[in-house]
């Protein structure tokens, strides 16, 4: 808190009709006003230093947040196109007027309505195929637009498992400027398989900060993390370079049920979820870049053709939606774990391409309601502005001013007074 008051030296008196300030003899009919106008000096001192100092903060906060990593919490799976999905029922738009809520603007109101502040959206239609699909640029401004409105920071996923690309990646970037949505986060590859990935996450980096793109990337590790899959291999992560430092490291991860299947408890799956907790910490430790997990679920790997014997007999429901006690133990406890250390992580899947009993917010509709929430954790964002005066720096701004005029009244009132006993004496 800065503390201003005035301070002047008066001498004796010289004269009937004189008060003498700093050996100047000023006339009585001055003295009120010029003394007055002294008061007025600390006033004006002290809200000009109580502005810079919070212009001050404020710039410090831009910075900071720009550098700080964002901490997200969420649910993906959602495709950019969904923006243009309506299901019978959903309720008027709150972004577009005249329209019908889209099932991505009902799984933002519901994210936010839980707590959460980010949604990993797969920008090409239909995704999941080993090269990049089609961008659809209108559908991916939908959901942008219906992003900003309900609060959400997006994660911009090429979900494909190939290797990422700069002919992809540099429309997209074009057609997403940092002026219009700062509050997005670019994934240049959902799994990749590649030998050049280092290589190429590099030219895509080095292709957004050529353009004055300075959003966060995440960048997710090779073949699943080891040669064989499912593994947190260091040496399986791209190493990069980047003149900004907002680098993230991802990796996925599930509890699936064929390469479980004879451990299948609760205990287990706990257990196998402080390993991949550990992990992430590993990741964060040795290769110095902070961590989000954007893609970890309950999906019990039933019906993949790559796990014979897949399905588990206490399966509650089917799908990329679906879940096993098992494996939503396996969840919550990762998420539990995740909130403590300050992590972010998007849950599988809020899509509304999910297999039935999913409707068109996925697994919100599903397992969602047994996972913890992640509260105020979330308040922590991607933002570009500076942060606003809070309450005790407006009231103290407040107190500054009210002291001020007060000693410019009393300055002004013993002006007066010692004017009238010269002229009486």
């Amino acid at each position: 808190m800065l503390a201003c008051s005035p301070h002047y030296s008066r001498g004796r008196s010289c004269g009937r009709a004189y008060l003498r300030k700093d050996h100047a003899c000023l006339k009585e009919e001055e003295a009120e006003g010029k003394l007055g106008n002294v008061g007025k000096l600390p006033l004006l001192l002290c809200l000009l230093l109580v502005s810079t100092s919070i212009g001050l903060r404020s710039v410090e906060f831009v910075k900071a947040a720009s550098d700080t990593p964002p901490l997200l919490r969420g649910y993906g799976g959602i495709l950019a196109v969904a923006s243009n999905h309506i299901t019978s029922g959903s309720p008027a738009s709150q972004v577009f007027p005249g329209e019908t809520a889209s099932n991505t603007e009902v799984t933002f109101a519901e994210l936010k309505a839980r707590g959460y502040n980010g949604a990993r959206v797969s920008i090409i239609d239909p995704g999941n195929q080993p090269d990049s699909g089609t961008y659809n640029s209108g559908a991916w401004h939908r959901t942008l637009q219906l992003a900003q409105h309900y609060g959400i920071t997006v994660i911009g996923d090429d979900h494909e498992y190939d290797c990422p690309s700069t002919s992809f990646w540099q429309p997209v970037l074009q057609d997403t400027p940092q002026s219009t949505y700062p509050n997005v986060l670019w994934e240049t590859k959902n799994e990749p398989h590649c030998s050049s990935l280092a290589f190429d996450d590099q030219a895509i980096i080095n292709l957004a900060r050529n353009m004055g793109d300075t959003r966060w990337f995440v960048l997710g590790c090779n073949n699943d993390c080891t040669p064989s899959g499912g593994g947190t291999d260091l040496a399986a992560f791209p190493v990069v370079t980047d003149s900004v430092n907002h680098v993230f490291y991802d990796f996925h991860e599930y509890f699936f049920y064929a390469p479980h299947s004879g451990e299948w408890t609760i205990s287990a799956a706990q257990s196998f979820a402080d390993s991949k907790f550990q992990g992430a910490l590993d990741v964060q430790n040795t290769l110095s870049r902070p961590f989000i997990g954007t893609e970890f679920g309950a999906d019990t790997g039933c019906g993949d053709p790559a796990m014979p014997n897949s399905c588990p007999p206490d399966q509650t429901a089917p799908g990329s939606a679906g879940y096993a006690p098992e494996t939503v133990a396996y969840l919550s406890r990762l998420i539990t774990d995740l909130h403590g250390a300050g992590l972010g992580y998007m849950v599988w899947n809020a899509g509304d391409w999910n297999d039935a009993p999913a409707g068109k917010t996925g697994a919100l509709d599903t397992f969602g309601s047994q996972l913890p929430l992640p509260r105020s954790s979330t308040s922590t964002t991607l933002t570009p502005l500076g942060q606003p005066l809070v309450i005790w720096e407006l009231l103290g701004l407040l107190v500054v001013i009210a002291i001020s005029i007060g000693v410019i009244g009393r300055t002004r009132l013993k002006g007066r007074a010692r004017a009238k006993h010269t002229s009486q004496s």
